[in-house]
């Protein structure tokens, strides 16, 4: 499902527009990801968990040359399902 069939369902499903919709989904994906940017945990009980981990650094054959180099250490946000999405998912 991409961001527009998101924002139709919901508008479908709340008897809504879809522009009301549209800045629920906008308001609520910036919300979360300005709360990550500024290194908090977004915790939604019922659907999941965003938090941010630090990648260490690793080395690597590089594909060209052959030689061995570094890449440095990452952030990513890593989400984790809540246990009864994870278990409907399997």
């Amino acid at each position: 499902m991409n961001k527009p069939e998101l924002i139709t369902r919901i508008a479908k499903d709340n008897n809504c527009s879809k522009s009301e919709a549209k800045r629920v989904i906008e308001f609520f994906t910036n919300t979360v990801g300005q709360a990550l940017v500024n290194g908090e945990d977004v915790n939604l009980s019922g659907f999941g968990n965003f938090k941010i981990i630090e990648c260490a650094a690793k080395k690597y054959r590089h594909p060209a040359t052959g030689q061995m180099e570094e890449m440095p250490p990452t952030t990513k946000v890593k989400f984790t399902p809540a246990i009864r999405i994870a278990e409907a998912i399997k």
